[in-house]
């Protein structure tokens, strides 16, 4: 599920709910428009089965270095 909300006097945000039931956000669109268009997006690839969490990817080098490191072992 995701919902759009305005986050400042010319910004708009997506906000979506994650499989682990925590809510996330991405800010920074121009327009209701855009914003609600992502949102329209991600709730399609949800229900297709091929959404990824965008902040999934953000960790720091040394965390994904350990991670690659513990998968050769």
């Amino acid at each position: 599920m995701a919902w759009i909300e305005q986050s400042g006097a010319n910004t708009w945000r997506v906000r979506y709910r994650r499989p682990d039931n925590t809510t996330g956000s991405i800010n920074g669109f121009p327009s209701k428009r855009a914003a609600q268009d992502h949102a329209d997006n991600m709730e399609t690839d949800q229900r297709r089965g091929t959404w990824i969490d965008p902040a999934a990817g953000q960790i720091t080098l040394d965390e994904w270095i350990v991670d690659w490191l513990d998968a050769l072992d």
